[in-house]
């Protein structure tokens, strides 16, 4: 399954796929946002669980909105933020993330029904190294 949308007011896309190449053996559902430009410098990734598969229609659906609501600028920091954790957990570092919004009462960017199926999260290029130092004065 491959699933592409343009988010116009955004000018960047979100692209899902079904049949990502991965790990040695398996194969992981990935979603991608990107810049209409292909400047991968700002693009985001999405893996997704392998059990998860047959839901990609809902999650990249649920990345749509969620990009379409923040913006592709806010949710690509939030990805070199939780990059940026430390002890290499970026899993971790949006959990956390996740929590400190719930309990301040707050909307998180994305839904519990999307971090559920996460798998990893991270920006497609490796970030600047003052995008870094940024990201872990956070």
């Amino acid at each position: 399954m491959k699933l592409r949308n343009i988010i116009y007011k955004e000018n960047c896309y979100v692209y899902s796929t079904s049949y990502r190449f991965c790990f040695p053996f398996t194969f992981v559902p990935a979603t991608t946002v990107a810049p209409v430009n292909r400047d991968f410098s700002r693009a985001v990734s999405f893996m997704w669980n392998r059990k998860d598969r047959d839901l990609l229609l809902f999650l990249h659906q649920e990345v749509e909105k969620a990009v379409e609501k923040w913006g592709l600028d806010e949710i690509y920091r939030l990805a070199v933020t939780t990059f940026a954790y430390p002890d290499g957990a970026p899993r971790m570092g949006l959990e956390k993330l996740a929590e400190g919004f719930r309990v301040n009462g707050e909307e998180f960017y994305f839904s519990e029904a999307l971090l559920s199926g996460l798998r990893s999260f991270a920006p497609s290029k490796w970030p600047r190294p003052d995008q870094l130092k940024k990201a872990r004065a956070i």
